[in-house]
């Protein structure tokens, strides 16, 4: 799907945080990096969902202290089920403290 988007839609947000989340699943942090362009990392700053993504993709990475940053701020902006982001959510297992 990732392949498809970046055929049809390479400047997009979704082909943007599509293939931040390819390069992270495959542990390639410089090329997770490099993809997230600037108008993903705005939406990523205003939006929740974004924000989630963000942290959770990050915290793949290992790059705590920037999926910290992103899940705080992904609950600041409404996303509040604790529940599922403390126990159910594995992407973020890397940072959560184990309940």
């Amino acid at each position: 799907i990732i392949d498809d988007i970046e055929k049809d839609a390479p400047q997009s947000i979704p082909c943007s945080f599509g293939l931040f989340m390819k390069h992270a699943v495959k542990g390639e942090k410089e090329k997770a990096i490099r993809s997230l362009s600037e108008e993903a990392v705005k939406l990523a700053k205003i939006d929740h969902i974004y924000s989630w993504f963000a942290a959770q993709f990050y915290s793949l990475l290992d790059l705590k202290k920037e999926a910290l940053d992103y899940l705080e701020n992904a609950v600041k902006r409404g996303r509040i089920d604790y529940p599922f982001l403390s126990k159910r959510d594995p992407f973020l297992e890397n940072i959560l403290w184990p309940w």
